[in-house]
């Protein structure tokens, strides 16, 4: 296992433009490697990365931060859950999602809400799960970066799925320009 090259960014957006609506879909083979990072690192993999998506002007926000939760605070094992994070809100959602499988994932932000979808074999695993973006403005989505993975563990709680693949990215947005 590496612990380099955990991170890929993307502007998908003409530099100034925003967007009112967004749809990004990967698909993302996790790793089952939180047991061995724990060993590795200080701190705890509480959060595991997705992906994320937020604008990247000085008023720019998250308007979708993906996270699995498989710890607890104090580092005890915890059931399986995603946490979507905007700046917003934030909601943590209870359902089937292992680590160590194959997941295609969908994240949508549309005014104003974003929303979360993780597939399997073209069926939908676990809830759908949406969070405010209520009071978003196109200058918070102007030159938006989208995020898969993490650079480096973050306040010891937050880490890359050491180990885990991102392919077949799509992105589709309603673009505002300048």
């Amino acid at each position: 296992m590496s612990y380099d090259k955990s991170l890929f960014e993307l502007k998908p957006l003409e530099p100034g433009d925003s967007f009112t609506c967004m749809r990004i879909e990967f698909d993302m083979q996790t790793a089952d490697t939180l047991a061995q990072t724990n060993m590795d690192f200080p701190g705890c993999p509480i959060f595991t990365a997705i992906a994320g998506v937020r604008g990247t002007t000085a008023q720019g926000k998250p308007l979708a931060s993906a996270l699995f939760k498989y710890y607890k605070v104090g580092c005890t094992p915890g059931p399986d859950r995603i946490e979507l994070d905007t700046f917003a809100d934030a909601k943590v959602t209870p359902g089937p999602w292992p680590i160590g499988e194959l997941y295609h994932f969908e994240i949508t932000i549309e005014p104003f809400f974003s929303r979360l979808r993780v597939f399997q074999e073209g069926a939908q695993v676990g809830p759908a799960v949406e969070v405010s973006i209520e009071g978003a403005t196109l200058e918070m989505a102007r030159d938006p970066l989208i995020n898969l993975g993490m650079e480096k563990p973050a306040a010891d709680a937050f880490f890359p799925n050491y180990g885990a693949t991102y392919k077949d990215l799509t992105v589709w947005a309603d673009v505002s320009p300048p």
